[in-house]
């Protein structure tokens, strides 16, 4: 399976199964890697809101990463995550 495959399967794994094990911290880092590697640097002007400011800045803070190293990246974080709740049989294969 080639990186953008790889890709899109953990995040639907992360999505459908993990989200809602994950703290805020580990979700928001997701975010920003995950919106990184499927759009590129962010090109809106920070919002105000506060939940759509954390998201913002977990965007922002990867700006500049190649879109192909945040989508690796993206992948190795959910393998961390994965591994914490391997506790979880569906996770084991991660």
């Amino acid at each position: 399976m080639g990186l953008d495959e790889d890709f899109k399967e953990t995040a639907t794994v992360v999505s459908q199964e993990l989200n809602q094990a994950l703290s805020d911290s580990d979700l928001i880092e997701l975010y920003g890697l995950f919106k990184q590697g499927q759009v590129g640097d962010i090109d809106i002007e920070c919002p105000g809101e506060d939940y759509d400011k954390v998201k913002w800045i977990a965007w922002n803070k990867h700006k500049g990463m190649d879109p192909e190293d945040a989508k690796q990246e993206y992948i190795s974080y959910a393998k961390k995550m994965f591994a914490k709740y391997a506790n979880k049989k569906k996770f084991q294969n991660y």
